[in-house]
């Protein structure tokens, strides 16, 4: 838990540099048309007061968006101590882009039998979507992965997967999630993928 808030932290100070960096030079940037165009005189008439009335439309934005980000995150993961999930003992992973305009994204990631899975939510008004990713040492060639689209209903994130529509009822069975790993299990297994190495995943 420790290690995750220490994460947590890193990310939201990752989104805070690189928001502060961006905001205030989008600031100087309207000063600097405003008085272009007779609307201020402020970037002229005093550069000190310029400086720091940008300094402060960024620290505003970017403080209100990172607070609106960190709350957003910890709304969607309350939805990872549902029974499905804890019935799983993945571990709850942080994968922030750095970019304050995008959500920080939760996901579950650990191992059912054979295989690794990445679990993703998607909150949509009353239930939710979840991408559960098999986490795989090797593409599936072309033909194969055809197959998985067309006959087990698998689409395409940043890898192959499955999107599951589930409500909260179904989230609070505990065997719900561990009956759709199973036959995605089943799935992988009898098509002879590769489970990814442990050592992968640690890099």
């Amino acid at each position: 838990m420790l290690k995750y808030y220490k994460t947590l932290i890193r990310a939201q100070k990752k989104s805070m540099i690189r928001g502060l960096v961006q905001f205030y030079i989008v600031g100087l940037g309207i000063l600097w048309i405003f008085s272009l165009i007779g609307f201020s005189n402020l970037l002229k008439d005093n550069k000190l007061i310029s400086l720091v009335t940008c300094l402060i439309f960024a620290l505003f934005i970017v403080s209100g968006s990172v607070l609106f980000k960190t709350l957003q995150h910890f709304t969607l993961s309350k939805t990872f101590d549902k029974p499905a999930f804890r019935s799983l003992n993945f571990l709850n992973i942080i994968n922030d882009s750095g970019n304050i305009l995008k959500h920080i994204n939760g996901m579950l990631m650990g191992k059912f039998k054979h295989y690794h899975f990445r679990i993703k939510v998607v909150k949509s008004f009353e239930n939710y979507f979840l991408e559960i990713v098999p986490m795989l040492q090797n593409s599936m060639a072309p033909e194969i992965e055809a197959i998985f689209v067309k006959k087990f209903g698998y689409c395409y994130f940043s890898h192959l997967g499955k999107e599951v529509e589930a409500s909260s009822t179904d989230l609070n069975n505990y065997a719900f999630l561990s009956n759709i790993l199973s036959e995605m299990e089943d799935q992988l297994y009898a098509y002879n993928a590769t489970p990814i190495a442990r050592e992968s995943i640690l890099k």
